[in-house]
């Protein structure tokens, strides 16, 4: 039986081969429309769907069906996972192989879905639907992590241990299923937006399957997952024009010097010193001497970071609601039952 170590690096190399085999797909948005851009609608616009009097209903059914046996596929063999820990004396669990072995397999549908129908859910669902559901990923593991690193420059926030609990306890159904939905949003093109993005999704269902191991909790590799996003913003405003790539650059680096910093294990001074060239490379961008940014951008900076935040506190608070509402109007007998 191999070491979890190695499982996990067999698992990586295959998903940037398997990012890289995107290449081979014949099939693309160009075949179909001479240039999608064209018919841009607007913020809610998605370069790479078909039009609405062009959709394929055979392509829509196929993939909310693959979606839909890819999700409750995974979240049963999660479900039995945590019902049937792993053996006495090894480092994973049956079903931690199962679950990669079903990821893989749908990786390799959705490979052959977009060569024969390209059209994937992005032909029924609102751009933001996508995402919204990684924010919220996001959201919820900065929650997860706040009893470890803090949330703002160290400090941990006292939020209900209730709403923690429920967070803890569900956040892995959420995160398949917000991975999962924006695995089949997309069509497989070979994109640099679409190849990062799908890459992304592959280690993302590398982490889901490999829960309950050490893996999962190594916080360099929980980091990396989060820094990602980072990149994959970037990247897909950089690339696509619908947004300011600064806002995503220096938005999700904001958040890394802000909160995640905070949790690698670093000296202090290093941290101080790695903020303050932060700082310094922000002004100068902003500055109006490089590039098209000024100082009348610079809020760019901000919205990202206040989202997110905001959003932290929605979530947890919004968690807690019931459970006030259950101690403070509810009879002691009704509390018990």
């Amino acid at each position: 039986m191999p070491s979890v170590k190695r499982v996990f690096w067999i698992s990586i190399v295959s998903a940037i081969v398997l990012t890289l085999a995107i290449y081979l797909i014949p099939t693309s948005i160009d075949d179909f429309y001479a240039n999608p851009a064209l018919n841009d609608t607007g913020g809610s616009y998605y370069y790479w769907r078909f039009l609405p009097e062009h959709k394929d209903i055979v392509a829509r059914i196929t993939a909310w069906s693959f979606f839909a046996l890819h999700f409750v596929t995974v979240a049963y063999f999660i479900v039995k996972l945590r019902h049937n820990p792993k053996e006495k004396g090894t480092e994973y669990s049956k079903y931690n192989i199962y679950l990669l072995l079903v990821n893989l397999f749908y990786i390799v549908l959705h490979f052959v879905h977009t060569t024969i129908w390209y059209d994937a859910l992005a032909a029924d669902t609102p751009v933001w639907s996508s995402q919204g559901s990684v924010i919220v990923m996001l959201i919820l593991i900065l929650i997860l992590e706040n009893n470890r690193r803090g949330l703002f420059f160290g400090k941990k926030m006292p939020f209900p241990k209730e709403s923690v609990r429920f967070v803890t306890k569900h956040h892995g159904m959420y995160i398949t299923l917000a991975t999962i939905f924006t695995f089949w949003f997309h069509p497989m093109e070979f994109t640099w937006s679409h190849t990062i993005g799908f890459l992304y999704m592959y280690l993302l269902f590398i982490q889901s399957s490999l829960t309950r191991t050490k893996i999962h909790n190594n916080l360099y590799w929980k980091f990396t997952l989060e820094i990602l996003v980072l990149v994959h913003g970037t990247v897909v405003a950089f690339t696509t024009q619908n947004a300011p790539w600064a806002m995503f650059l220096f938005g999700f680096a904001a958040i890394f010097f802000i909160t995640q910093i905070y949790g690698l294990g670093l000296k202090k001074w290093v941290i101080h010193a790695s903020q303050a060239v932060f700082v310094l490379i922000a002004l100068v961008t902003y500055s109006g001497l490089i590039g098209d940014r000024t100082f009348v951008d610079i809020n760019e900076i901000f919205r990202i970071p206040v989202i997110d935040y905001v959003l932290i506190f929605v979530f947890v608070y919004a968690i807690y609601l019931p459970y006030v509402i259950k101690n403070k109007w509810m009879t002691p007998a009704q509390t018990k039952s």
